[in-house]
């Protein structure tokens, strides 16, 4: 048991530890913050207007604060923050000791390399999480205060179920960036087609096409994608033809995504020149 600790656990805690604080300190950790922090604007200036001229409209639904809590969660943070904080985040885990040529100096430590990429890939997870939870929790609390809501208590279930959920989607797509990022070069546009084209648009090829995307599994288990209106009907109607996949099933699927990934980084460092010399995609 010593021996694993000494082996695993104290360096892996170690990794995580450095690495987070690290991101958290450096100036690129401002561009997944902005875009982690687009909902809550919108909810904060949303909760002004409402202070100062009342609900929106005489529809009740519309003054629901937990159905705009529901439609925040599918239409922004599941399919707009997540993905694009993991194609900035995510993509450029080891983005500066390739580009640096420093990934050697990684390499040369005594630690195994699984480690140091699981490492540094957790750090990810840990601190855009970190910025996704701020940013939601905030949310739901702002739209909670709004006069008449029993939903700070009585929701607090969902809340806790979608931030699990929304750190699995981190995890999950974060690692499919890291593995793009790591093998391919200047592999922004794979990582916007993987995530924006594919992701996005695979649901509606006939057939089982859309298995093989990361959203499908992220929907099949996210509390609201039944309670949502106007342009979520659409997907609503989509995830009705295309039968969701069971929690256990999406769940398992999710994390042997994160695991291949991980695998298929290590291999990288076995085998593929990352000393940051040119080379095309």
């Amino acid at each position: 048991m010593m021996d694993l600790r000494a082996r695993v656990v104290y360096p892996l805690t170690a990794l995580v530890t450095v690495n987070t604080r690290m991101s958290l300190m450096s100036r690129k950790v401002l561009f997944p913050a902005v875009i982690v922090s687009f909902p809550l604007l919108l909810v904060l200036i949303f909760r002004l207007i409402f202070a100062i001229w009342g609900p929106p409209s005489n529809d009740p639904a519309d003054q629901d604060p937990y159905t705009m809590y529901s439609v925040l969660c599918v239409s922004l943070y599941l399919q707009f923050v997540v993905p694009l904080a993991a194609l900035l985040k995510g993509m450029t885990t080891f983005y500066e000791e390739i580009e640096e040529g420093t990934l050697m100096f990684l390499r040369l430590r005594p630690v195994p390399r699984v480690l140091i990429i699981t490492g540094k890939f957790l750090a990810y997870v840990v601190t855009v999480s970190l910025l996704l939870i701020i940013s939601l929790w905030s949310s739901y609390a702002i739209l909670s205060s709004i006069p008449g809501s029993d939903m700070f208590w009585g929701d607090l279930k969902i809340l806790l179920k979608d931030t699990w959920i929304l750190c699995l989607g981190l995890a999950a797509y974060g690692a499919v960036m890291m593995l793009v990022g790591t093998y391919f070069k200047r592999s922004i546009l794979m990582g916007i087609f993987l995530l924006f084209v594919w992701d996005a648009w695979a649901a509606y090829i006939p057939g089982s096409a859309h298995k093989f995307t990361i959203k499908h599994y992220l929907q099949s288990i996210f509390p609201h994608q039944r309670e949502s209106r106007g342009v979520q009907g659409i997907i609503d109607a989509l995830l009705s033809q295309n039968t969701p996949s069971s929690m256990t099933v999406s769940v398992i699927t999710l994390l042997l995504v994160v695991a291949a990934c991980i695998a298929l980084t290590t291999l990288a460092f076995q085998f593929k020149d990352l000393s940051g010399a040119p080379e095309g995609d």
